[in-house]
C-alpha cells in the first residue's frame, strides 16, 4: 500500500448536484398574494398550453372561486417554498409550460423530474405517469382539452407504479436524451401517456395532480473507484467498498463482506495515524428520515466489525447519509442497487 498525501478535495460532479435549468421551478416568482388569481400564467416564465392549470400560495388566502374547491381537496404543503401548481389529468386535460435558462445540448442526456402527489379527498384517482414535452419553440395554446396529439416523455416513480401518494409527495423523473435546441417543458396528459387509463371512467372518476419542483439538469452518472487492499491512498479520495452487503433490509453484515473488512482493518492496524470515514448510502425507496437512521445503522455496523477486529476508535468515523447523494437515478432496480452503497474515504493519512 503506497500513501500519498494530497492538501485539495478530489469533486467529481454528480447529477443530483448540477444546474437546473428551469426558470422559476417552484413557482415561487410572481406568485401574487391578493386573491385576484391563481392562474399559473400569471407567476414568472410558466403559461397555459390547455385549461386553465393553477398556482397556490399556501401563505396566502385563497380566491373565492378555488377556496371551496381546493379546501375539499385538502391543500398540502409545497414540497419546496410556499407555493405549488395544480392541473387536471384526465381525458379533458390541463397543460402548462416553462422555460429553460438555456437551450439543451444534442446528444447530451438530461434528468427530468418533479414532485408530484394526489388530492386526498376527491378527484384522486391514480395515473399511471405526467406527460413532459420538450421543445425548440413553445407549443400553442389550445382550447381543445383532450390529450393533446404530440409524442411526449413518461415520467414516472421509482417504482414505475401507479402514482398514489396523496399524503406525501412523490418524485417521478425519466431520462432525456436532447435532439439540440429545447428550450421549453410542457406538462400534461399527452396522446402518449395514460394510454386508455381514462376511457371508461365515469365524470366522478377524476384526477387532479399537484406539482412542485421541477428540474431539467444534465445527467452525468458518476463512476466510483473501488478500495483495495494494495492500491495508494489519497487523501478524501471516495472509494467504494463494493464487496460489503448486508441481510435485506437489515444493518446485518453477510459473512461475504468479512473479507474485504479484515483488510480494511489490517490497513488501519498497520497504519495507526490513518482515520477513515465509512458512509453508508441509500436508494430512495424510503422516505429522508427512514432512509437516514436506516443508513446510519449500517454504517454502525461496520465500525463495530472493525473494532472487533481491534481497530481504534479514534480512527473510525461513521456517517449514514440517508438518500442524498444518488450517484445515478433511482428509476430502475440496477439503479436503485447502484446508490444502496459503503463508501469510505481516507481522511487522515
Amino acid at each position: 500500500m503506497k500513501i500519498i498525501t494530497c492538501y485539495f478535495l478530489i469533486f467529481s460532479v454528480v447529477y443530483a448536484n448540477a444546474q437546473n435549468l428551469v426558470v422559476n421551478p417552484s413557482f415561487e416568482e410572481g406568485a401574487i398574494c391578493d386573491g385576484t388569481t391563481e392562474r399559473i400564467d400569471t407567476v414568472n416564465s410558466w403559461s397555459r398550453i390547455a385549461g386553465n392549470p393553477s398556482y397556490i400560495n399556501t401563505n396566502c388566502p385563497l380566491s373565492k372561486e378555488s377556496k371551496s374547491f381546493i379546501q375539499g381537496m385538502k391543500l398540502p404543503p409545497a414540497s419546496q417554498g410556499n407555493v405549488l401548481s395544480i392541473q387536471k389529468m384526465d381525458i379533458a386535460t390541463e397543460c402548462q409550460q416553462g422555460r429553460l435558462v438555456t437551450a439543451l445540448e444534442a446528444g447530451k442526456q438530461y434528468v427530468i423530474k418533479m414532485n408530484v402527489r394526489l388530492p386526498i379527498q376527491f378527484c384522486q384517482q391514480p395515473i399511471q405517469e405526467v406527460g413532459v414535452v420538450l421543445s425548440a419553440s413553445p407549443l400553442a395554446y389550445s382550447l381543445d382539452r383532450r390529450a393533446i396529439d404530440v409524442p411526449a416523455l413518461a415520467l414516472q416513480n421509482n417504482k414505475q407504479s401507479l402514482i398514489t401518494k396523496q399524503y406525501e409527495w412523490e418524485e417521478i423523473s425519466a431520462l432525456y436524451v436532447a435532439n439540440g435546441g429545447e428550450q421549453f417543458i410542457a406538462i400534461g396528459n399527452f396522446s402518449t401517456t395514460n394510454t386508455g387509463l381514462f376511457e371508461n371512467r365515469t365524470k366522478k372518476e377524476c384526477t387532479y395532480i399537484f406539482i412542485d419542483a421541477v428540474s431539467v439538469s444534465e445527467f452525468k452518472e458518476q463512476t466510483l473507484t473501488s478500495y483495495s487492499p494494495n492500491m495508494t491512498l489519497k487523501k478524501n479520495q471516495r472509494l467504494l467498498l463494493a464487496e460489503v452487503s448486508f441481510e435485506e433490509g437489515s444493518d446485518v453484515l453477510k459473512k461475504s463482506s468479512f473479507g474485504i473488512l479484515k483488510a480494511l482493518a489490517k490497513t488501519l492496524l498497520e497504519n495507526p495515524k490513518l482515520k477513515v470515514e465509512i458512509s453508508s448510502h441509500t436508494d430512495n425507496s424510503l422516505d429522508a428520515m427512514e432512509s437516514l437512521t436506516f443508513s446510519t445503522a449500517r454504517a454502525k455496523a461496520i465500525v463495530n466489525y472493525l473494532e472487533g477486529q481491534d481497530v481504534l476508535s479514534s480512527q473510525l468515523k461513521g456517517l449514514g447519509r440517508g438518500n442524498k447523494d444518488a450517484i445515478t437515478l433511482n428509476n430502475s432496480a440496477k439503479g436503485r442497487k447502484k446508490n444502496e452503497r459503503i463508501e469510505i474515504k481516507f481522511i487522515e493519512l
